[in-house]
């Protein structure tokens, strides 16, 4: 994303990642969408891969793996 040459381009680009902005809690329209939050996107996004993978550590440890 960092490397998009337009803002049209970067809102393409954060379109097609919609599943994983959606799962982080990131509900920004893609036409508003611009440079300026992607540091914001990417932090969200890095906060919601460590929070599931707690989740799947800690049920590892507890033995609740099915």
């Amino acid at each position: 994303m960092t490397r998009a040459s337009s803002d049209r381009e970067l809102q393409d680009l954060y379109f097609n990642i919609y599943d994983e902005r959606e799962a982080a809690g990131f509900v920004l329209p893609s036409n508003v969408f611009k440079k300026d939050h992607i540091p914001l996107l990417q932090s969200v996004l890095v906060n919601n891969i460590v929070l599931n993978c707690r989740d799947e550590l800690n049920q590892f440890i507890e033995g609740n793996v099915i």
